[in-house]
């Protein structure tokens, strides 16, 4: 440990270590940063912006300050220096995790009944990694800024006209530019077609209006804006400067400036003449930004006229504007919308420790905005509208907004929500889910006919959004389809099996299972859907890390002794139910159960006091949280913990394992809530007989009679109790499997500035240490994709039963997966008791572009087969040979594929080899011929064509696809299945387009006169598997630039650097 401590960056001791990867995710995402720059000098600790673009950070020692206090040079881990201006860099104010454990422990602390005692229980509860707030309490607890200490928010039911659409998207962009995630339900909002026709996209309508004087012109003329008409503005004094060839600055108004927020209106000429202070930007020559202008093919204008908004430099404003272009649009009106007045990209935001996406950035949005008004708004136009907000908030610099948008199954556009992520570029920023309720449920297990629509707009003002109410009421729903309610549920099951979304919430049993049923009915879920939450419904979340409480691997550690009797005796029975004696004793004395509940206890009280010593972006929020004090205390390392107990997660054995251990667990949390109810008195909501007759109060007071009885005698603290998020982040931070899930793959490949280097899981290293000499895992490390579906369904089941919110966990299924076993999985999700389901059918993402592992069935299959030996003569003749390439027919027949690369359009030519039925020579065509790039890529393909010549590897196509699949640049271009990264990944695309398409590659199939169908089925490569299945994996990260992104814990993960869309 100490060789690792002193080749760290950070200051680290024994007790907050953390390997490189989490050690630079700790300093990007939650050790407090000297904003100001007050303490900046030789020495100091930074996260420098490496790549402001791509948002690349990397954490890094200032070795030099320039006098003017204007750039620095910075030396990075592997000692590579560079300089950067000081406005690419944040100064840590906290330079190790143990400074951030006492602030957190010091701002939770104050609002205890004993501050001093509880600051110290508190610290010692994150000490040693043994739990890990939520996120957002790890970067705004006790730092003074307000962002919020919740991950999970529900916003009301988005409301039913236009400017109901843009006051959502408003209060979302507050809350994402504070760090939280939102879920919201759009079943409120009209089916498309409803308030506005249908028709075709005007772009002249409008004009997206940026000045010559913005630093973001030059991405501005880059932007591809597909439904409005760029226009810059020039002013004489740029002209002049055209004229005398004289150089041209950026500038835009100091937002440091006091009041700037009402001061600032978009003139800049005005801001000047008030004497208001300006920040200088790049400098270029005037001609050649004229130039690059009018190259560009944008509209230019000295003064822009008609109706004209400024949507200021808020986000408030900004959401007003797109209501008050929406309002224009319906009255026929042309807008400009100057986005000069938006700060420009990167640009610090005070009060939210976050960064601008750009003025240019924000243009889509009223780009995107135009689109969904001619196309008539509906539930998935408005789900595109909060999506492209999604993506534009960025989170503390570099982290995307999250987002989670559902649908009720009765709404009239069901089906078009369903099916709309089947298209390129839909609602790419948020995850999907459909809201079932239990008549559905009821009505396709009977085989009866359901139905879809909306009220009658008249009405719709009185209509919330929950539609088995407003018939319960006596009001008329307008009916636009019937159909048999199993052809609805088949159309989520193609969908999910497709796309892996959307997803399913079993609403309707939620809200059964749910303590706050009788007051507050849930509405949506966070975006990663382990929290269910009413309107403006708030949770924050916590973690214990159950590896920290293994005595070691078995086999290599000593047992654990008890202090507690009571305890130890209670646990022993909790395990005989489940295991033999020995097994039980084993698992009795194998964890460390005391210091688990000691650190589940405190934890439960820690989350509790986040509650009154947080920030609340909205009253409503504080209102809401006060009256029932919802909070998620969750797990991390439950794999880990298996595979320390010799546990092989997905078998009977661990799901009986996880009976008792979060049996025992949320026994601790209730009477913890309990003991604070003695203490503070009970949630303001609470009503014992109405509480305890939750579907979940009455499942405990079935297997825990002594917790229910204790709640109805005092009282509890907390609404809720429990939930298990996907911990992306912070577990790939701390080094443990993530959430509830189990390990991704053992070993994974990390960025750094010199390359991709391959690192082992933290757990592989520690068991070759525990057992010098083995070199193989045991069969007990699994992981996901060596499990069934069912394997995962029957786990989250088995963790449901004790958790009162729900889980963000995913079911992993190989491509293989019919849409048949899908809807089994789901079927049976729903009987075990799940609250939602999602899977990831591998390669069912149009974006991943990596490839597992080749499965080793084949080599399997054939072990037990009789093998053909050689003589040692017979082996002397052959390694004897000449080699002796076949001629080329004089013939070859093939076809050429057009792929639009980075670098340009590529014509691939792909001949086949007539005899194998495999391409035999391949030709890239690029570029003008003479240019490096041309060359480059012709020599690419008398490579391939050497190896398809030369190899005898008959699964040599699948070799190429794997390999090349997925290179990729600083760019790519197209979307979903189009989406192309590098000339090798085009080369990749060709060859299975080849495989599935040519003609000769099934002509025994046409001659016999079947029907070929040109997709993604039975196109076997040698081995049977078609060459897709190679293209399958891991999609590309937007923080690290690696292909690392997984689907995991209902949410996308990055093994490599923690990020999380979630």
């Amino acid at each position: 440990m100490t060789a690792e401590i002193q080749g760290s960056i950070l200051p680290f001791n024994e007790e907050d270590y953390l390997a490189p990867t989490g050690e630079r995710i700790v300093s990007d995402r939650y050790l407090l940063k000297d904003t100001k720059k007050e303490t900046l000098s030789v020495g100091s600790l930074v996260v420098a912006v490496i790549d402001k673009k791509r948002a690349f950070h990397e954490l890094a020692r200032v070795i030099e300050v320039d006098a003017a206090g204007k750039e620095v040079k910075v030396e990075l881990r592997d000692g590579f220096q560079l300089e950067l201006p000081v406005d690419q860099i944040d100064v840590l104010q906290e330079t190790v995790p143990r400074q951030m454990w006492q602030r957190i422990a010091r701002g939770a602390s104050v609002v205890t009944n004993d501050p001093k005692r509880w600051e110290e229980r508190f610290y010692n509860l994150q000490a040693g990694w043994k739990y890990v707030p939520g996120g957002r309490i790890n970067a705004s607890l006790g730092t003074g800024v307000q962002t919020t200490s919740y991950n999970c928010f529900v916003i009301p039911n988005v409301g039913a006209t236009p400017r109901d659409y843009a006051n959502s998207f408003g209060q979302t962009l507050e809350i994402q530019a504070r760090s939280g995630g939102v879920g919201m339900n759009l079943s409120q909002v009209p089916p498309q077609g409803s308030l506005t026709p249908v028709r075709d996209v005007r772009k002249a309508d409008l004009q997206l209006v940026l000045d010559v004087w913005h630093a973001d012109l030059l991405d501005f003329l880059k932007e591809g804006y597909q439904n409005s008409t760029k226009v810059v503005r020039v002013s004489r004094e740029f002209l002049r400067a055209v004229e005398e060839d004289a150089e041209w600055t950026f500038v835009f108004p100091d937002t440091s400036v006091e009041n700037y927020d009402e001061l600032w209106n978009g003139n800049l000429t005005e801001w000047q003449e008030n004497g208001y202070p300006v920040q200088i930007g790049e400098t270029v020559q005037a001609e050649y930004l004229y130039e690059q202008i009018l190259e560009s093919g944008v509209m230019v204008v000295q003064d822009v006229i008609g109706m004209t908004l400024v949507p200021g430099d808020r986000r408030g404003t900004i959401a007003g504007t797109l209501a008050d272009m929406w309002e224009a649009l319906e009255r026929g009106k042309r807008v400009s919308v100057i986005l000069s007045s938006l700060r420009p990209r990167y640009s610090y935001v005070r009060g939210v420790n976050g960064r601008s996406s750009g003025a240019y950035s924000w243009g889509n949005l009223f780009d995107k905005g135009n689109y969904v008004f001619a196309n008539g708004f509906g539930p998935v136009g408005v789900g595109e509208i909060m999506s492209v907000g999604c993506q534009l908030t960025l989170q503390g610099g570099s982290r995307r907004g999250a987002l989670m948008l559902i649908l009720n199954d009765r709404h009239a556009d069901i089906k078009k929500f369903i099916t709309c992520k089947q298209v390129d570029g839909v609602i790419t920023g948020a995850n999907l889910s459909v809201g079932v309720s239990e008549e559905f449920m009821a009505a396709k297990a009977s085989g009866s006919t359901w139905q879809i629509g909306y009220p009658h707009l008249e009405e719709m003002s009185g209509f919330d959004g929950d539609f088995h109410k407003w018939e319960a009421n006596g009001r008329e729903l307008n009916v636009s389809e019937e159909m048999k309610a199993e052809d609805l549920w088949d159309e989520m099951m193609e969908s999910a099996w497709k796309s892996a979304e959307p997803g399913v919430v079993f609403l309707g049993r939620y809200n059964a299972m749910s303590n706050s049923n009788y007051f507050n009915p849930i509405i949506a879920t966070n975006p990663c859907g382990e929290q269910g939450l009413p309107a403006y419904g708030i949770c924050n979340l916590g973690a214990v890390v159950l590896s920290r409480f293994a005595a070691g691997f078995k086999g290599a550690s000593a047992p654990v002794a008890f202090g507690n009797p009571l305890l130890e005796a209670q646990i022993r029975d909790e395990l005989k139910k489940q295991f033999a004696d020995e097994q039980a004793e084993f698992l009795l004395h194998h964890i460390k159960w005391e210091e688990l509940e000691t650190a589940i206890r405190t934890g439960l009280r820690f989350q509790d006091a986040v509650i009154d010593a947080t920030y609340y972006p909205f009253e409503e929020n504080r209102e809401n949280q006060l009256a029932e004090r919802r909070v998620g205390l969750g797990i991390m390392g439950l794999h880990d913990l298996m595979i320390f107990s010799g546990i092989t997660y997905g078998s009977d054995e661990s799901t009986r394992f996880i009976e008792v251990l979060l049996g025992m667990i949320a026994e601790w949390t209730y009477l913890e809530s309990v003991e604070l109810a003695k203490e503070n008195g009970p949630f303001p909501m609470f009503d014992a007989d109405l509480y305890l007759q939750s579907g979940y109060m009455q499942q405990l007071a079935k297997e825990k009679p002594h917790v229910t009885d204790a709640i109805r005698k005092y009282g509890v603290r907390n609404v809720t109790t429990m939930t298990i998020a996907p911990t992306g982040t912070t577990g790939t931070m701390v080094g443990c499997s993530t959430g509830c899930e189990p390990y991704y793959a053992w070993s994974y490949y990390r960025n750094s500035r010199l390359g991709m280097f391959e690192e082992n899981a933290k757990i592989v290293d520690d068991f070759y240490g525990a057992f010098p000499g083995v070199e193989q895992l045991p069969e007990y490390f699994v992981t996901a994709m060596d499990l069934s579906p069912v394997d995962h369904v029957r786990v989250q089941a088995a963790l449901q039963k004790w958790i009162d919110s729900s889980i963000s966990k995913t079911c992993n299924a190989p491509n293989s997966y019919t849409v048949e076993d899908t809807k089994k999985l789901y079927d049976l999700a729903y009987e075990l008791g799940c609250k939602g389901v999602t899977i990831y059918r591998d390669g069912s993402r149009s974006e991943q572009v990596l490839s597992l592992k080749e499965e080793k069935a084949d080599e399997q299959e054939q072990a037990g087969e009789e093998q053909n030996v050689l003589s040692p003569e017979e082996i002397l003749a052959l390694t004897n040979q000449t080699y002796k390439r076949q001629p080329r027919p004089d013939v070859l027949y093939g076809a050429t594929y057009k792929k639009d690369t980075p670098l340009g359009s590529a014509y691939i030519t792909i001949n086949d080899d007539p005899e194998l039925g495999l391409a035999r020579e391949v030709f890239v065509n690029i570029g003008k011929a003479g240019s490096d790039v041309y060359a480059s890529n012709v020599a690419l393909g008398r490579a391939i064509t050497l190896y398809l010549l030369d190899s005898q590897n008959p699964n040599k196509e699948a070799e190429l696809v794997k390999t090349f699949s997925g290179i990729g640049g600083s760019s790519s271009v197209g979307f979903g299945e189009r989406r192309i990264t590098s000339v090798p990944d085009a080369i990749a695309k060709s060859l299975i387009e080849h495989s599935e398409t040519f003609p000769l590659r099934h002509l025994d199939e046409l001659l016999a006169g079947k029907e070929v169908a040109c997709g993604h089925d039975h196109h076997a490569n040698g081995n049977g598997k078609s060459l897709r299945e190679y293209n399958v994996g891991k999609d590309y990260c937007p923080q690290c630039h690696q292909h690392t992104l997984v689907r995991q814990g209902g949410c996308s993960e990055c093994e490599a650097c923690g990020f999380s869309k979630c």
